[in-house]
């Protein structure tokens, strides 16, 4: 009939082991047959995970009704009359694989894509692991992901996500197909098999190849695929990189499910360190995976336990020096470690989504404090404190902020959120309403590090907010760098002429200070003022001079 890929097994004590090596599409199945009969195979290979739903047709000259119900019972798709009539049994297999072809298209492929979905790329990952055993051959995981995809499905929609994705897949898939180098890397027969995994994520099977370097070269044609040209969303042009994660095969494990683990380390290092890269796995990033772990485990009682600090830096008036208002941050009393700053524990706690309740502990504080300074007649100013993107996303965020407020007893007006830049970037019609509702509240709004990132002055138009902060790397040069200096002069007259007052931040020497002076900044923040401190020092240096009957004088 033309079919001629046909494997026969004599020996039916043999027969699981056979089919787990070749997994075909279909089995002919014999049911009277020396030593273990077919009925006895259908039910061992209904209980064996990856050939549960391989089609069989069962061949019997029995007439007998019960072994036919007893073939139904375990699955068995077809039946065949002996003597097996030549045009039936092409009719019997050609339907059967039509049948399967259909079942396989919605249960293996992606319905965004059209590509291999996660439980084919499995599938096809576990072949390949067993094959590599019994051989001696290398491999390769590679785990892509799509940098910033967030953000574009938040601003564009939904179906607009789906597009980008659906012309995502088609660039890497033709990327696989035309590059002669990734054809090249291995032995014949070695095929690169592309999946969606879910969401924004990706992956690549490289099977067969001789070492890391034929990895390398095919993470590098693909991230330049993604990143050489723009994609088409709606009636704009975006740009996109991806990060990848590597782990090699037996090196980096055995089985899928340590490939797919240790790719997936080596992900979000490579997304940690420099986005648009890619990172091998390593037993270091192993480690520190572990360790991010725990910490988060950790995070998760030191909110449950409070062990988290309060400490506040003083921002400065330019002119005078005087003492305009503090910003609030955390430091984490770890049992164990001692006194924890925020680049210990605040990159996990926004990967984890704690950052939702440790910020409501944060905010809590500081306004507590606020008010029993309030209390004793000494007025810090108005108190910062940062929220990050996740609080703003979160639907209960308004609330909470609103509850603290009132329960404190925190003048809102005395109350300012600084918001990072990557919120303005996700602009969408809920993050709008969401600013809206809290500066309704009489907070302050600022924005943070900005000119760190892609943020323009043309982003905040519309948008409710008080104060923008200057981000310290454009503080940094402008003692030596002429274009520095025309930025951060611009960035201050436009931010005025919008009605914004600005901070500079991270201001460490007399000479930036003299600049920003010269420039107008209204306010300065840095450690040419001072570094943060506990609330009860931070009242030591700061407050006596700065008393409600003094302010009130003034």
């Amino acid at each position: 009939a033309g079919y001629r890929n046909f494997v026969g097994c004599t020996e039916p004590k043999t027969a699981i082991d056979k089919l787990m090596e070749t997994r075909p599409d279909v089995l002919f199945l014999d049911v009277v047959m020396p030593g273990l009969n077919g009925i006895e195979i259908l039910r061992n290979l209904r209980d064996e995970k990856l050939l549960h739903d391989t089609p069989v047709i069962v061949l019997t000259s029995s007439s007998d009704p019960k072994v036919k119900l007893q073939a139904l019972e375990f699955g068995a798709a077809d039946f065949l009359s002996k003597p097996v009539d030549p045009s039936e049994l092409v009719l019997r297999l050609r339907n059967t694989l039509s049948a399967k072809a259909y079942r396989d298209r919605l249960a293996y492929f992606d319905r965004v894509t059209g590509l291999p979905n996660r439980r084919m790329f499995i599938d096809r990952l576990d072949w390949a692991c067993r094959h590599a055993k019994r051989f001696g051959d290398r491999g390769a995981v590679l785990l892509l992901d799509l940098d910033r995809f967030r953000q574009v499905n938040e601003a564009f929609g939904p179906n607009a996500g789906d597009a980008l994705l659906r012309e995502v897949g088609e660039r890497l898939a033709a990327c696989v197909r035309e590059t002669d180098a990734i054809a090249r890397l291995g032995r014949m027969g070695s095929i690169p098999s592309l999946s969606r995994l879910g969401g924004d994520e990706f992956s690549l099977l490289l099977t067969q190849i001789d070492c890391d370097e034929n990895a390398v070269a095919v993470s590098t044609r693909l991230l330049d695929c993604l990143r050489g040209k723009p994609f088409n969303v709606g009636n704009s042009e975006i740009f996109l990189s991806a990060s990848i994660g590597i782990s090699v095969f037996p090196e980096n494990g055995k089985d899928v499910d340590s490939l797919l683990k240790n790719a997936g380390v080596a992900l979000r290092h490579a997304k940690e360190e420099r986005r648009g890269q890619f990172a091998f796995f390593s037993k270091e990033l192993n480690v520190r995976a572990l360790q991010r772990l725990n910490i988060e485990n950790e995070l998760r009682r030191a909110i449950e336990n409070n062990e988290f600090r309060l400490h506040l830096q003083p921002k400065i008036f330019t002119s005078g020096k005087a003492l305009a208002g503090a910003e609030a941050l955390a430091r984490w009393q770890h049992p164990d470690r001692g006194l924890l700053g925020p680049m210990e524990f605040i990159p996990v706690a926004e990967s984890s989504g704690l950052i939702v309740s440790f910020g409501e502990r944060i905010l809590a504080s500081a306004c507590t404090q606020f008010v029993e300074w309030a209390s004793r007649g000494l007025y810090p100013g108005r108190i910062s404190v940062n929220v990050s993107a996740l609080q703003i996303r979160d639907p209960g965020f308004v609330d909470s902020v609103a509850r603290i407020v009132a329960q404190t007893g925190m003048p809102p007006g005395s109350l300012c959120l600084e918001v990072t830049e990557s919120v303005i970037l996700q602009r969408t019609s809920e993050t709008s309403r969401v600013l809206q509702q809290l500066h309704e509240l009489g907070l302050w709004l600022s924005i943070d590090d900005f000119g760190a990132g892609f943020t323009s002055l043309g982003h905040l138009k519309g948008l409710p907010f008080d104060e923008l902060k200057i981000d310290k790397s454009l503080n940094d040069g402008i003692e030596k760098d002429a274009r520095s200096r025309a930025i951060v002069s611009a960035i201050i007259a436009l931010a005025h002429h919008l009605g914004h007052r600005v901070v500079a931040e991270g201001v460490e020497t007399a000479g930036q200070h003299a600049f920003l002076l010269e420039s107008g900044s209204d306010e300065c923040q840095g450690y040419f003022f001072g570094k943060p401190v506990a609330a009860s020092e931070f009242e030591a240096r700061w407050l006596p001079a700065n008393s409600l009957e003094k302010k009130s004088a003034a």
